[in-house]
C-alpha cells in the first residue's frame, strides 16, 4: 500500500451532485474489482500555505 501524507487534509465540501458520482464511481470499481475487499473513495482537499496565515 502506498502511504499518503494526510497532512493539511480536509473532507471536501461536496454538492449533493458530487457526492453521487462519488458513490456511483465508488460502486462501479467494487463490481469490478477483482479483489474481495470494499474499495472506498475519499474526496479532500489540502490547505494551502496561503490559506493558513
Amino acid at each position: 500500500m502506498v502511504d499518503i501524507n494526510t497532512e493539511g487534509l480536509e473532507i471536501a465540501p461536496l454538492s449533493e451532485e458530487q457526492i453521487e458520482t462519488l458513490n456511483q464511481a465508488q460502486s462501479q470499481l467494487n463490481e469490478l474489482a477483482k479483489i474481495k475487499q470494499e474499495i472506498y473513495l475519499l474526496a479532500v482537499t489540502q490547505k494551502s500555505a496561503a490559506n493558513e496565515s
